[in-house]
């Protein structure tokens, strides 16, 4: 006996009519008088008593009404629970870059308000918080998570973007290797940062010639006085500097997406992104 057996049996019984049954439930009258008489068979015993005025419950019918109906209620309750709690809002970190230059290429305001949005400095730190619990899922830097243990979806490739002085020598350099720089002092915001880790997989670099800067405008500003450079996402290039070139290294990009370690969370994200 299936659901559809016991919505059929109340409907009855609160018509007291196959007929009118049936065109409630959208099926024929023997279809139907089939269908109730299967249920009496499942009880051995008769439940309705038939006349020409209609079909009415007898004293076991009740009884079988009372429990269906509380099986209907029970059912009715348990997938509205699970509907709430697909489609509850998805707690979800991601990186300042994505939030101002990339969310709206991805999302609308109505997607969005499916979303409890938060933003972390770096991959690293949404990595740790999602492996914490405290967030669904996460946009970042894909190169930090194992295969395997998270699922993933690919949204963009940022290339990262070398920034100096336009008295700095390298303008009129062609970069086709990130070891051609090895020699020159870098300044990269503190770790964890994603250019450092990037850095660290792409080339050996000398951290004698390495400075760290807390905050990304006085990097920048030092940048200006000095010989050093520095390499940021290409995002971050979006607000310049008039002293400052920025020369966009094509052939070194990160790849950033939406991470999570539950599948059915990144499904819902992409039909999400996508709609």
């Amino acid at each position: 006996m299936d659901i559809d057996a016991i919505r059929s049996f109340i409907d009855v019984s609160q018509t007291n009519s196959l007929s009118k049954s049936s065109l409630r439930l959208n099926m024929t009258t023997p279809a139907l008088s089939k269908r109730i008489k299967l249920i009496e068979a499942h009880f051995d015993t008769v439940l309705f008593n038939r006349s020409s005025k209609g079909i009415f419950l007898n004293e076991d019918g009740k009884r079988v009404l009372e429990s269906f109906q509380v099986i209907q209620h029970e059912l009715d309750e348990l997938q509205q629970a699970l509907k709430t709690a697909s489609w509850s809002r998805i707690r979800i970190g991601v990186l300042p870059s994505f939030s101002l230059y990339y969310m709206t290429q991805f999302l609308n305001l109505d997607q969005l308000q499916q979303l409890d949005i938060a933003i972390e400095n770096n991959s690293f730190t949404l990595k740790e918080k999602l492996n914490q619990g405290a967030y669904d899922a996460i946009v970042g830097d894909l190169s930090l998570f194992e295969k395997g243990q998270y699922v993933h979806e690919t949204l963009y490739k940022e290339p990262f973007t070398l920034v100096l002085s336009k008295t700095h020598p390298l303008n009129k350099t062609a970069i086709k290797d990130l070891s051609s720089l090895k020699n020159y002092n870098l300044l990269l915001l503190e770790p964890p940062c994603d250019t450092f880790n990037y850095l660290s997989h792409h080339f050996k670099m000398d951290a004698t010639n390495i400075h760290y800067y807390r905050s990304f405008e006085s990097m920048l500003t030092k940048l200006i006085t000095s010989h050093a450079i520095s390499i940021v996402p290409h995002s971050y290039t979006n607000t310049t500097y008039r002293n400052l070139s920025y020369l966009k290294l094509n052939h070194h990009k990160r790849h950033i997406g939406i991470v999570s370690s539950n599948f059915e969370t990144l499904r819902r994200l992409k039909q999400i992104t996508h709609e």
